[in-house]
């Protein structure tokens, strides 16, 4: 299992909302790879969704996809399904 690199991190989409939204970056991942956020990193204690996408297309055409995801002492991994190989992906993480 290889851990894919976090490109970018955007931390508080809505400061004093109430929710914590991060969106996350990767520049490219293949199925049987990871990628691991620590949610203590962004106050994360309580997960409330995870929205992951593809770029299908470079920078073009992005889709949602089926990512599995577990969350271990506040780390959350995002395994990235087979199918779409190096191509860069989305992670929106709702929490509080």
């Amino acid at each position: 299992m290889v851990v894919v690199e976090i490109t970018n991190v955007a931390k508080e989409v809505s400061p004093n909302a109430g929710l914590k939204i991060v969106q996350a970056w990767t520049a490219s991942g293949s199925s049987s790879n990871e990628t691991k956020i620590d949610l203590e990193d962004f106050g994360i204690n309580t997960l409330y969704n995870v929205i992951c996408q593809v770029h299908t297309t470079d920078n073009s055409v992005i889709v949602t996809e089926a990512a599995t995801c577990s969350v271990s002492s506040g780390v959350l991994t995002v395994a990235i399904p087979a199918g779409n190989d190096n191509k860069k992906r989305s992670i929106l993480i709702v929490g509080a």
